[in-house]
């Protein structure tokens, strides 16, 4: 569908300017059940000085407050990694009904040296009703804005 590639395209570049700008290089983008973008999102950890602030979490909880709704059923994220476990519960949590990424977290741990992390799909298959999950679009374009990056860098410590 090329709906879905142009979303995924917009999150790997909100990923590939992040990470331009010196931040960690992970976007993600919000589109409702009318096929529209309703907010995108980078990496927030360290402008907002918070651990949670991914940008699956960071788009959840800002849209949500925004419209003063928590169901966000028929609505998708497209991130250009596949979601950790904590952005999964709150994916799951919200009842987003898709997710879609580029990377999945077992590539994304060859290049940051973290360690292995329970994958999207495993959290998601339990949520109340079912959430499409669909990875490895534009893998190597995503690998590619990855690459490169210092993950063990120490993040910005803000006063």
């Amino acid at each position: 569908m090329e709906e879905e590639f142009n979303f995924i395209k917009r999150a790997l570049e909100i990923a590939r300017e992040s990470k331009r700008k010196g931040l960690r290089p992970f976007g993600a983008v919000l589109v409702n059940d009318k096929q529209q973008i309703v907010m995108e999102a980078f990496d927030m950890r360290d402008d907002l000085s918070d651990p949670t602030a991914h940008p699956e979490i960071y788009l959840i909880s800002t849209y949500c407050r925004k419209v003063k709704k928590q169901n966000l059923k028929g609505y998708s994220i497209y991130t250009n990694i596949e979601p950790c476990s904590m952005c999964s519960g709150a994916i799951r949590s919200s009842r987003i009904s898709k997710v879609v990424f580029s990377v999945p977290q077992s590539i994304l741990r060859k290049y940051s040296g973290g360690k292995t992390k329970i994958n999207s799909q495993d959290i998601l298959k339990y949520s109340r009703g079912e959430i499409i999950v669909k990875g490895l679009i534009l893998l190597e374009e995503g690998i590619s804005i990855i690459k490169g990056y210092n993950f063990n860098k120490s993040y910005i410590n803000v006063k």
